[in-house]
């Protein structure tokens, strides 16, 4: 895979629906004493999308934000970025090639790279879904970790113990009562809507 990355001005950043990908966020976290640094990148459409040939390519961009955890180590944290999503059996070699890229741009106080994803998720696809519309549990981590990681060099891509930002959008039908809204919800999920209220 040949992914260039190019610095530019968080200024210049592409408009986009995702606030996280931003100027303006950019600029609100700067209040909060966060850093960021922006990107140009560039990648063959052919090695992001199966069934691609041709030469065309995909160029975007993509905010990367350094959070500290002491005086000196940082995590550089990706929120929904990029915002491109390569055919889900591309993905680990696409963020695996990317943030081996990154690394001429980060110090050696770099201590992981964080990706919080606007893709969609491997295991609540439409087809994964049960009879009555619940969606299946999500498998063990480790699982995950392996589906991510194929085709990969290094396998060195891990699921974070929790997501930062939300990973999946449910819509709920608010049609009927309050009472058969809850009632068609888990026992822990109304558990947590009563002791919120």
């Amino acid at each position: 895979m040949t992914l260039t990355i190019e610095p530019k001005e968080t200024n210049d950043l592409y408009t986009t629906p995702i606030i996280q990908q931003t100027t303006f966020w950019s600029k609100v976290k700067e209040q909060q004493g966060i850093n960021s640094h922006a990107f140009d990148f560039k990648i063959r459409n052919s090695e992001l999308y199966l069934n691609v040939g041709g030469y065309s390519c995909t160029q975007a961009d993509f905010i990367m934000f350094l959070q500290y955890v002491n005086n000196e180590d940082y995590i550089a944290y990706f929120p929904y970025g990029p915002e491109v999503e390569p055919s889900e059996e591309l993905q680990g070699v696409f963020l695996e090639e990317l943030s081996e890229t990154l690394r001429s741009h980060l110090s050696a106080n770099c201590i992981a790279l964080r990706y919080d994803l606007n893709w969609r998720s491997h295991w609540n696809s439409e087809d994964q879904t049960s009879m009555n519309n619940n969606w299946y549990e999500l498998p063990d981590k480790q699982y995950q970790e392996f589906k991510l990681n194929y085709g990969t060099q290094n396998w060195n891509l891990k699921k974070s113990n929790n997501n930062i930002l939300p990973a999946n959008t449910i819509v709920i039908d608010l049609t009927g009562s309050e009472t058969s809204i809850l009632a068609r919800m888990k026992s822990k999920t109304r558990y947590n809507i009563n002791l919120s209220a």
